[in-house]
């Protein structure tokens, strides 16, 4: 299993110096922080098991600092399994107002705390996991917004997803959908491993599967039902005609050349009334480019089902998006009004941490 992952991490590396600049300029940039060390770790088998405490996962879920992740793969440091008395309370809180918000059948239905071995609290009964709720919640946005519209999505593109989850819960929630995963290469091996895990019976297509073949007319087969494909294959993407495009806390992290990149590959692929999930940081203070979300470049032809701070996190912004041939508002009208400045925390999050002590504990290091 091990081998053939990184066996794919080997072929997404050699093809990363040939296209990196199709998406991301060299620079000294947010994702520049995959070193000898991070490449040590994912090569032994025995790092796999608490992958989501070790670092891995570092960047790639909410919870974990971003500043915890050179140390903790360089040490071999692991986070506790546990909680903190002050962090049981704060997911107690979440927890109830997910129940009231999405259900508890829905809720409980959906979680997913082993794979991994990630930090978690036990509340009647069921393992919760912090970054887990958020998925949840992005879960039954999406899956309410199709049964309200009376569609199921067949095919879905998610960039930049994580180590898994939400694809997890979403091929879960859509049986028969295709998904697509468009990430970094050192980034896929990790989504790899997860959803191996988690779902043993979903067919994974990966770099070693397709070779010198045309990408576009497997992507169309019936032969999987997960892709995980490298960002330079974006442009073969267009004219799918996919249902559903997700981000999730990437796209502000990026440079101005990628985000035009994903932001082309998104108005190409997307069928008309289709829709994208899109929840990002009003300004990406930790990158050099500072990314503004009002400045994203959405074309004209985009309808708001939902667009508001995102739950529990009023530093996001959460957008549910639709594909329209013509619109009567203008995205740009919904972009001028947005935040230049990110907002202060949620009254829940107060309690734990201030803005102040929030940038401090995310505030990157350099690697070694």
């Amino acid at each position: 299993m091990i081998d053939q992952m990184l066996k794919n991490l080997d072929l997404g590396v050699s093809q990363y110096s040939e296209n990196r600049n199709k998406v991301h300029k060299p620079s000294n940039d947010h994702w520049d922080i995959f070193n000898e060390s991070y490449y040590d770790l994912i090569s032994s088998f025995d790092n796999w098991a608490k992958f989501r405490r070790n670092g891995i996962t570092c960047m790639l879920e909410t919870g974990l600092y971003a500043k915890d992740r050179s140390s903790f793969i360089k040490n071999r440091t692991l986070y506790d399994e546990g909680y903190s008395s002050a962090e049981v309370h704060e997911i107690k809180l979440r927890v109830k107002e997910l129940e009231k918000m999405i259900g508890k059948d829905f809720l409980y239905k959906n979680l997913e705390c082993e794979v991994g071995s990630p930090r978690h609290c036990t509340l009647s009964g069921h393992k919760i996991n912090f970054d887990d709720l958020y998925n949840v919640y992005a879960a039954w946005q999406i899956y309410r917004t199709f049964k309200e519209l009376n569609r199921k999505p067949t095919t879905i593109l998610e960039i930049g997803g994580g180590y898994g989850n939400l694809c997890n819960k979403l091929t879960s929630l859509f049986p028969n959908v295709k998904y697509i995963m468009l990430d970094l290469p050192e980034t896929l091996v990790v989504q790899e491993y997860y959803l191996s895990q988690a779902n043993p019976s979903k067919r994974l297509l990966t770099l070693s599967d397709i070779k010198d073949k045309n990408v576009k007319s497997i992507l169309e087969s019936d032969t999987y039902d997960v892709a995980l494909l490298p960002a330079w294959y974006g442009p073969q993407l267009e004219q799918l005609d996919i249902d559903l495009v997700v981000n999730a806390r990437s796209l502000g992290e990026m440079n101005v050349e990628a985000l035009e990149y994903y932001f082309d590959i998104i108005h190409n692929s997307l069928k008309l009334e289709g829709l994208f999930y899109c929840v990002n940081r009003y300004v990406f203070t930790s990158s050099q480019h500072q990314l503004k979300l009002k400045d994203y470049p959405f074309d004209e032809k985009w309808g708001f089902l939902i667009s508001q701070p995102q739950w529990l996190q009023t530093h996001l912004h959460e957008f549910l998006a639709i594909r329209r041939a013509d619109n009567i508002v203008d995205s740009n009208f919904i972009l001028k009004s947005m935040s230049e400045r990110v907002p202060p925390p949620g009254p829940v999050m107060e309690n734990i941490l201030s803005q102040k002590e929030w940038f401090k504990n995310n505030k990157r290091e350099k690697n070694d």
